[in-house]
């Protein structure tokens, strides 16, 4: 029986496997906690796919070779990649931890976007259940695609053999050039659409030339398409009974779709009040032509909101090297 907290085992649980997978199979892997797959590589997903915007409690991932061709028309293309375009960091396994007891609306928004990404070969969801109560061995089971572990403690051998066995034995299964076929990079290049290149390209142009009041609009109608297609997203997945489509509609406004992603536990409570802010100031601009003198500031704007706008942008889109920093 352990006296440790989930946060406290989920810390644990990370450090141990940060020393265990430093190196497996002579592959250089990272653990990082609370990371998006947004992160990675733009062409990694499709922009259609669920849940690549959710933050899950840690992934693994591996850097390989990789060249893309036929970005031309893509400006600043650099800004996408950690070193320059010549590889890619590929996750390889997302970690999910959960106390064993009733499912919560979080433990639900967990368990459907593990099992959306079940359906990636090359991508290993794992749920870690801390049972601290319990005084079973350690132990874990693969059901459609998703590695259920169950434990009762951070020890080392309990990590070893729940979590860090079923990434070593997913691991061996793939080369660097396995893993890029398995996500179809290339082809996923050859068919993607710049839609967001572009508007990352406005959001620079407007934060390098001070147009702060077109910067907050431009932020706005990003967040506003992620919370509307993150809720119907998650309404559509998690929901067994036909008439729950009654209960979105798509005449939901910002607002509405931004509170009902809170409600959900769909996004953290930071990003609920950073995009809460950018949605105020859009209003602002919106609504009143006055505000477009250049005298005049929201909120958002003098409590350093677009700062965190943006960071926020950056991290749901992919972008490495942020505009913050030039």
């Amino acid at each position: 029986m352990s006296t440790s907290s989930i946060s406290e085992f989920s810390t644990q649980a990370l450090s141990l496997l940060e020393t265990e997978l430093a190196d497996v199979d002579g592959t250089r892997l990272q653990v990082s906690p609370e990371l998006r797959l947004s992160y990675f590589n733009p062409f990694l997903f499709d922009s259609g796919e669920k849940f690549t915007k959710y933050p899950f409690d840690a992934i693994v991932y591996r850097q390989v070779s990789w060249e893309p061709t036929g970005l031309d028309q893509i400006d600043d293309i650099e800004r996408w990649f950690l070193e320059g375009t010549d590889s890619v960091e590929i996750p390889i396994a997302v970690i999910e931890f959960t106390e064993e007891q009733a499912l919560t609306s979080n433990a639900a928004v967990n368990q459907v976007a593990l099992e959306a990404l079940s359906k990636f070969d090359a991508l290993l969801p794992i749920r870690v259940r801390y049972a601290r109560f319990g005084s079973s061995s350690p132990s874990f089971e693969q059901d459609n695609g998703i590695v259920y572990s169950k434990v009762h403690s951070a020890n080392a051998s309990a990590i070893h053999r729940s979590i860090v066995e079923p990434i070593q034995a997913h691991i061996a299964r793939y080369t660097d050039q396995e893993l890029i076929e398995a996500f179809d990079l290339e082809e996923k290049v050859r068919h993607s659409d710049p839609e967001i290149f572009y508007h990352f390209n406005d959001v620079l142009w407007a934060y390098n030339h001070d147009r702060e009041n077109i910067l907050v609009i431009l932020l706005s109608v990003y967040f506003e398409n992620y919370v509307k297609d993150t809720l119907e997203d998650y309404l559509e997945e998690a929901q067994d009974n036909p008439a729950a489509s009654n209960f979105y509609d798509d005449d939901w406004g910002f607002e509405r779709c931004l509170n009902g992603c809170r409600s959900f536990g769909l996004i953290e409570d930071d990003d609920y009040n950073t995009i809460d802010k950018i949605r105020d100031a859009r209003n602002d601009y919106a609504h009143d032509i006055e505000s477009f003198n250049n005298t005049y500031s929201t909120d958002a704007e003098d409590e350093g909101i677009i700062e965190d706008g943006i960071q926020l942008y950056e991290e749901l889109i992919g972008v490495k090297k942020s505009i913050l920093d030039d």
